[in-house]
């Protein structure tokens, strides 16, 4: 297996402090990759010759919008093909969600994942952002997990218990050793398909 996607926690400022969060990311999270980093992050990403997408997440990319765009268009024009992970705070009606996304198929976005759960609140945003970005044309997805216990099943996975969510979603659940904890069931950590880069 190689290396095909680099996801680039652009920041870890957001506009919400979930509690699932596994960066610690909300209002008052300090940290932006900038573009020198993004720039070197897409030649060492050429360089391997697997790497085919670049994700910009967060916290909240959006957040840093200017920068957003400068990167997708360098990675566009690198020939490689971009992704986003948001919560769609910015859909805050359909023109509005149209100005958003419109300059992004520009630079070749073919995924847009959209965080639509218990712990991002509002419903309306992540549903109109996905309606939008139907009409214009932009591949978009859905990260929705449960909570802890929940009937209904997660579309990423389950619920990992990693940054804040160890802290706030573990009390009462049953616990293992770590020394128990031989291998990652959700990444291949030996041969990994995607890394995750901190600003």
């Amino acid at each position: 297996m190689a290396l095909r996607s680099v996801h680039l926690l652009l920041t870890y400022r957001c506009d919400r402090e979930c509690d699932h969060c596994f960066v610690w990311s909300g209002p008052s999270a300090e940290g932006v990759m900038g573009l020198g980093m993004v720039r070197e992050v897409l030649a060492g990403a050429l360089r391997m010759g697997t790497v085919r997408r670049i994700y910009f997440e967060g916290g909240e990319p959006f957040l840093y919008y200017p920068l957003l765009l400068e990167g997708m268009r360098l990675v566009a024009q690198a020939g490689l093909e971009n992704g986003i992970v948001t919560n769609a705070y910015w859909a805050t009606g359909p023109e509005e969600a149209r100005l958003w996304l419109l300059p992004l198929r520009e630079w070749n976005l073919v995924d847009l994942t959209v965080s639509r759960d218990p712990f991002h609140g509002e419903e309306a945003e992540p549903l109109l952002a996905r309606q939008v970005a139907g009409e214009l044309g932009i591949p978009v997805g859905e990260i929705s997990i449960g909570r802890p216990g929940e009937e209904r099943p997660a579309r990423e996975g389950d619920l990992r218990f990693r940054g804040r969510a160890a802290e706030k979603l573990t009390p009462g659940l049953p616990l293992l050793p770590w020394e128990t904890l031989r291998e990652c069931p959700h990444e291949d950590l030996a041969d990994p398909e995607r890394v995750h880069l901190d600003p």
